[in-house]
């Protein structure tokens, strides 16, 4: 017997069978074949001890149920991980929040707003919000007027749109000119 046809027999045996006459006389002989035939069952029965391992010792309805308790357990981690993370992002946003200055909020949040009286001169604040109203354009812009106080309008709005109304109204309600010079009857019409 040779070698190869040794190796070629193991290759194919089932595990377990024993060895015919003329393969145990070509094992004694050859110490590689030895050596291979000694490995070869020191796995085989690593490999039983093994599985003998894996036979369970517990009913499989107790195996089920323990499973069952993991899984919920896990499903249970997996929601309080997601909450936890909702609240920290809540907390790093309010954080963040409060580390913006209010003048560099943007005005959709109605930061950036200021307010600002104007005393009219000649204009009534019904001719004055007409004029300014094309200019209030950010968010949260606005103009008030009240009767009970005739000749004063209050703007609401980012300071570059507020710097804008002053020159709309220094441009046209300044006595002596624009509308107010218009609107005066000459000094020496007749009546």
């Amino acid at each position: 017997m040779t070698c190869d046809a040794y190796l070629s027999f193991l290759s194919t045996a089932p595990i377990g069978e024993p060895l015919l006459a003329p393969m145990a006389e070509h094992v004694s002989t050859c110490p590689d074949c030895e050596r291979v035939t000694r490995l070869l069952v020191e796995r085989e029965h690593v490999l039983k001890a093994a599985y003998e391992r894996l036979d369970s010792s517990s009913p499989p309805l107790l195996t089920a149920e323990a499973a069952l308790t993991t899984a919920r357990r896990r499903r249970l981690a997996r929601l309080i991980a997601l909450g936890l993370g909702i609240l920290f992002l809540a907390i790093l946003a309010t954080f963040a929040r409060q580390l913006v200055p209010p003048g560099a909020r943007p005005a959709a949040l109605g930061g950036g707003l200021s307010a600002e009286t104007f005393r009219l001169h000649c204009l009534t604040p019904a001719q004055a919000g007409e004029l300014i109203q094309p200019y209030l354009r950010a968010n949260g812009s606005a103009y008030y007027t009240s009767e009970r106080t005739a000749g004063i309008i209050t703007v609401r709005s980012t300071e570059e749109e507020l710097m804008k109304t002053r020159s709309v109204l220094d441009r046209y309600d300044t006595p002596g000119g624009g509308i107010c010079a218009v609107s005066r009857p000459a000094p020496n019409a007749a009546p």
